[in-house]
């Protein structure tokens, strides 16, 4: 049975194509893995066969195209080779650029008709057998789709037989014989065999027979046991042939009631692990997550999408997957983005210039050894900072002449270490006899020396607002402290 087409373009899945359940998103991942050299050196015209647990994988590649055919463990590489050879013409010749492949237009309609034709080419066989007059003819009957039926030579008929729009060779078999050599023939390759007997009446030699014959000749075959005709026994009945039949997983049905087709439609679905109708909250909450991500709702809208991943996990929907991922990045994407945005918003509200220290307490300092006219003296001789430019330019800086450098030499003459350190910090020490510079450019520097970043105009704006607030000119200090408040600002932020 054809279960899943998978295609690749330079190893990329670029379209699938479920029949029924096969692989999901982890298992082809592993499969892939497998035979990832197979991809990366194709032989054109040779399909490789790879057994797993229960499916077969069928690859072949073409070019940069790589193809993945997923069958039952019935299906041999003779009987597959033909129905694959088809799919890569095929697609070889609708699609000279692969990619076109994800476009929805009428060349795409066209070739998943094709891939209908393509299962129902590969003839999946059901056979149903069983004793005489256990009811597999009415089984028969009630499956089939009228006007299709034709002879196997003289033994046994056939008839199409559809399920989920999967097409089935349904075989039913003709002699009135339960021991007929023929039997071997007519289970042979089938992907279903219906075991049906009459539990009213029957024979545990005759069923064990039938039993053996799957055993033997469909022992890859799928198997549904029906008990048939239960509505002719009762309860005490049914319980006292339960250690009689020894048959586990066995169902029990009447199929001349009215409505039995439905049951054994669900049985068959069931055993044959064919693909399952949507959840019905599948479609309100595709809805739902369209309508959050129009509203802006984004992180709500994520949750929502991944709801639709897992179902579509469950159910194998590889196109809605795929969509589904894409919209969660996308999403992701612009809710990472809105954050930062926040982020700087709110780092401008924590921008301010400090404010004035200001004591509790008042401090008294000594008089320091040498005299306060000293101190006072020595500071005239510091060189204050120069006023700030507007604009970044060399021309606008100070220079100091050695005019305005007055030295106190009865200071330099009685050298005192204790006011020297005072007098003459080592920040201090840079900035004498020679100028800074624009002090924008050095908060700048500063702050990138912090590891952080400000422009030179929000220097020159955060100076002006500090100046305003100390109420007198700025000093080295001052900057200092400026650059220290901005970068653990930002740091916090």
């Amino acid at each position: 049975m054809l279960r899943q087409i998978h295609i690749f373009y330079k190893k990329e899945r670029i379209f699938t194509h479920n029949y029924a359940l096969a692989l999901g998103v982890n298992e082809l991942e592993n499969v892939l893995k497998i035979i990832t050299s197979y991809m990366e050196a194709p032989m054109p015209g040779k399909i490789f066969q790879k057994p797993l647990s229960n499916f077969q994988v069928f690859h072949q590649g073409k070019g940069k195209v790589y193809y993945l055919m997923i069958t039952d463990q019935i299906d041999s590489l003779q009987y597959v080779n033909k129905i694959f050879n088809q799919l890569v013409k095929k697609f070889d010749e609708i699609y000279p650029n692969p990619l076109e492949i994800s476009q929805e237009n009428q060349k795409r309609e066209d070739f998943l008709q094709y891939l209908n034709q393509l299962q129902k080419d590969f003839h999946s066989k059901v056979a149903i057998v069983g004793p005489l007059h256990a009811g597999k003819t009415t089984l028969y009957n009630m499956l089939k789709v009228d006007d299709t039926e034709r002879n196997i030579m003289d033994f046994a008929k056939s008839s199409n037989f559809i399920l989920d729009n999967l097409s089935f060779d349904l075989w039913d078999f003709q002699l009135q014989d339960n021991s007929s050599l023929l039997w071997s023939k007519f289970v042979s390759g089938s992907d279903l065999i219906i075991i049906v007997f009459d539990i009213s009446n029957y024979n545990l030699k005759i069923l064990e027979k039938f039993l053996n014959l799957k055993r033997r000749e469909g022992n890859l075959s799928k198997l549904l046991i029906l008990g048939n005709k239960v509505d002719l026994v009762n309860k005490e009945y049914l319980k006292r042939i339960k250690n009689d039949l020894k048959i586990q997983n066995y169902h029990l049905i009447s199929l001349e009631v009215k409505d039995s087709n439905l049951e054994v439609l669900n049985l068959i679905r069931n055993v044959l692990n064919l693909k399952q109708s949507l959840p019905h909250n599948f479609d309100p909450l595709l809805n739902k997550s369209k309508t959050l991500e129009k509203e802006g709702k984004l992180v709500e809208a994520v949750k929502t999408y991944k709801e639709l991943i897992e179902i579509s996990n469950q159910n194998q929907l590889f196109s809605y997957l795929k969509n589904f991922e894409n919209k969660i990045f996308l999403l992701n994407k612009k809710i990472q983005e809105g954050l930062e945005l926040k982020r700087k918003v709110e780092r401008k509200k924590k921008f301010a210039a400090p404010q004035q220290i200001k004591f509790s307490k008042k401090v008294k300092v000594k008089n320091l050894p040498g005299g306060l006219d000293e101190l006072k003296s020595s500071k005239k001789n510091l060189t204050p900072l120069p006023k700030r430019s507007k604009q970044k330019s060399s021309k606008d800086e100070l220079e100091i002449s050695p005019e305005d450098i007055k030295s106190n030499l009865q200071l330099i003459g009685k050298r005192n270490p204790m006011k020297e350190n005072i007098e003459k910090s080592p920040k201090e020490l840079k900035t004498e006899n020679k100028s800074i510079g624009d002090p924008s450019i050095i908060l700048k520097k500063m702050i990138e020396d912090k590891g952080s970043t400000l422009s030179l105009n929000l220097c020159n704006l955060y100076l002006s607002e500090m100046e305003q607030s100390l109420g007198r000119p700025l000093e080295y200090s001052d900057i200092e402290a400026a650059a220290e408040v901005f970068v653990k600002q930002e740091q916090t932020s």
